[in-house]
């Protein structure tokens, strides 16, 4: 009965000391991420979008007509690679 309240404690000492690191890791996570959706926004920004378009790099980029975007539906009755039908 010892052994067993003293293995206990022993496993609630373990997860108290790596609570500290894992919210540090977790602190560290929360940053990243907010710091990546910055970049994200700041990438996706429409005027910053048409200055990329405006640039020599991007110049030759233009939004396609409708007759040069071809749209493929998938087959429901294809045959996968075993001879199969699939659905």
């Amino acid at each position: 009965m010892l052994n067993s309240y003293v293995d206990r404690q022993n496993a609630i000492t373990k997860y108290k000391i790596q609570i500290p690191k894992l919210k540090k890791r977790h602190q560290n996570l929360l940053e990243n991420s907010s710091s990546l959706s910055l970049k994200l926004q700041s990438v996706e920004d429409p005027a910053k979008l048409i200055d990329l378009l405006r640039s020599e790099n991007f110049s030759h980029l233009k939004y396609p007509l409708n007759d040069e975007v071809l749209i493929l539906e998938k087959n429901k009755n294809t045959m996968n690679q075993q001879g199969h039908e699939s659905s």
